[in-house]
């Protein structure tokens, strides 16, 4: 099992990739390879956080836990969403449980059928 890092540059912790990885030195290892973002370009420091749930079983937990998957790598928005991970939640019911097309440019909620786009898909 791989624990699930957010992958950032340290001036821009909101913009960045999830990486499933073993350890957190090759998450951004793999980030860097995969040159993910501009930021790998510009020869800034590269950063890494856990991921964490911090409503693993419906309740608040503070400390939160990891995110752990059988993945490895830089994650795409299905994957994620297995995991539980996603950064969006649909336009109609607000649920985050989704069906992909081929491209992972659109998604179809679980819940109500609502037909959209994903917001910032690569």
């Amino acid at each position: 099992m791989n624990n699930v890092y957010f992958v950032y540059c340290n001036d821009e912790e909101n913009v960045g990739r999830y990486v499933a990885a073993n350890n957190k030195g090759l998450a951004i290892k793999m980030f860097e390879d995969n040159n993910c973002l501009d930021c790998v370009w510009g020869n800034k420091i590269v950063n890494a956080r856990l991921a964490k749930d911090y409503y693993p079983n419906g309740e608040y937990n503070e400390n939160g836990a990891v995110f752990v998957t059988d993945y490895e790598g830089i994650l795409n928005v299905k994957q994620l969403n297995e995991i539980g991970i996603v950064w969006f939640n649909c336009m109609d019911c607000g649920d985050d449980s989704f069906n992909f097309n081929e491209n992972l440019t659109k998604y179809i909620c679980e819940n109500c059928g609502y037909e959209g786009v994903v917001p910032y898909a690569d």
